[in-house]
């Protein structure tokens, strides 16, 4: 496998300095911008993070995060007077087939990657989640009406979790690493060889 110092020269050729060096810009300018949403998917990774507080909600219906067309519950849940709502229990991660098993078969024990049936294609329509969410593997685990554990922060009781944290943008994270990291060490080395063959 070729490596960046092998790609920088590939594409450099026939460039001149002045073109390398403007091209090292662009690939150190994309990895800096890269480098924000990715920063911000690694401070909000941690759905625990500052949710010591502990209330009981309610599943009101469904949410908009789905697996499979599966939609997870959407939980209502109050704190000092003031209402609010968060979607969960969540999942890393997500497997799902036309008559695949479920493997969530009860709340205690809850997996953390998801693995069910494959709901009828459909097109995402938010007005009727809570009438799809009947359909949803989780309906049965989570039907509406029934309680729920709310973990949020008190200090922002909008961030909640329900029953029990998951690290979210596993993939996203992985993705924009890859990126960053890619760009900056082809920038640079780019930039490096603009600078020698002057």
């Amino acid at each position: 496998m070729p490596d960046a110092h092998a790609i920088a020269h590939f594409l450099a050729a026939g460039a001149s300095p002045e073109e390398m060096r403007l091209t090292a810009i662009v690939m150190l300018s994309l990895a800096a911008a890269l480098a924000v949403p990715l920063a911000w998917m690694l401070r909000r990774q941690d759905e625990s993070a500052g949710c010591t507080a502990h209330a009981v909600g309610t599943v009101v219906g469904g949410g908009h995060v789905a697996y499979g067309n599966n939609l997870i519950p959407r939980c209502a849940y109050e704190v000092g007077g003031v209402r609010y709502e968060v979607e969960g229990p969540r999942f890393e991660s997500g497997t799902f087939a036309p008559g695949m098993r479920c493997n969530c078969t009860s709340r205690e024990g809850l997996p953390r990657t998801f693995r069910g049936p494959a709901i009828a294609d459909r097109l995402v329509d938010t007005r009727s989640n809570d009438g799809w969410y009947a359909m949803s593997a989780l309906s049965a685990l989570y039907p509406v009406g029934s309680g729920v554990d709310v973990w949020y922060d008190p200090s922002d009781p909008s961030r909640a979790y329900v029953q029990r944290p998951v690290r979210r943008y596993r993939v996203g994270i992985m993705n924009l690493r890859i990126w960053v990291i890619g760009l900056a060490a082809l920038g640079t080395v780019t930039l490096w060889i603009s600078i020698f063959s002057a």
